[in-house]
This record gives C-alpha cells, structure tokens and sequence, in this order.
C-alpha cells in the first residue's frame, strides 16, 4: 500500500523537485526513469537491480509521485 504524505510548499517546482530526487537515487545506484504523471505530477521509478539480487529474489523498484495542488505538495510512495 502506497505511503502518502502532503508538505505545505507554495513555490516547489516539481521538474526541480523530480530532478533533484532523479539525482539522488543515481547517486546511490539505482537505475532510475522520471515520468509526467497525470494532472501535471512527476514521477520518479527507481530501481536497484543486479545478478545476486535477481538470484535471490530481492530486486525491488521505487516509485514516488510527486504533485501539486493550492500551496500543496503531495508526495506518494509505493
């Protein structure tokens, strides 16, 4: 079940946002893909991948949307 989680954040632009986050998880080592969502959102899929994970069952993918209404930021994880 997807966590959820809104930010008071009037000014965030969610291309920087989404950019930013991108980044990160590269810096980490996850392969990593950033989508338009709908209504404007941004998504971020990461995903750490490699032979021992497959082997052992343990390859695991992120997605986090981001999105914006009023002065708020939602933010999505699953």
């Amino acid at each position: 079940m997807p966590d959820q989680r809104s930010y008071h954040a009037p000014d965030v632009d969610l291309d920087v946002l989404g950019d930013a986050l991108s980044d990160w998880y590269q810096s980490q080592g996850f392969e990593v893909q950033t989508v338009a969502g709908p209504n404007d959102a941004v998504i971020v899929q990461a995903r750490k991948e490699d032979t021992w994970r497959t082997v052992a069952g343990m390859s695991a993918a992120l997605s986090v949307e981001l999105a914006t209404r009023d002065d708020q930021l939602h933010v999505q994880v699953g």
